[in-house]
């Protein structure tokens, strides 16, 4: 058997000359990086594709799209918007921009009080 000596290992430092330019046309990346996400409108933060809705012409989180009133969440599609903010489409919305008598005084106002009489003593 033939006994192979071992040399330690240096690295290879090479100095950059003072004529070569500093940023060379090879050094680019050969792709472009993709666009930045979109930001939610309620909490302005990055949404990704996995957590994406699409409503009001906008890219929300899951989570984000509320009721203005409620907050109960919303199903894409399942809600009415005034000024750019979306509502439950019953009763909340009525209830805010509707005609006088809907949701108005003997109705109710929203999810939040459904199920719950007003009498005199809870006043």
């Amino acid at each position: 058997w033939m006994r192979l000596k071992t040399v330690p290992y240096r690295p290879l430092l090479v100095q950059p000359s003072e004529s070569a330019p500093r940023t060379s046309p090879l050094a680019k990346m050969p792709w472009k990086p993709p666009p930045p996400a979109a930001k939610c409108p309620k909490c302005d933060k990055s949404v990704y594709a996995a957590e994406k809705v699409t409503a009001l012409g906008k890219d929300w989180h899951k989570l984000c799209l509320k009721c203005g009133k409620c907050n109960k969440l919303l199903a894409n599609g399942g809600f009415l918007e005034h000024d750019g903010t979306p509502y439950c489409e019953k009763p909340c919305y009525g209830a805010l921009f509707g005609p006088e008598g809907y949701g108005r005084g003997g109705g109710v106002e929203s999810h939040k009080d459904f199920g719950h009489a007003k009498t005199e003593l809870s006043k």
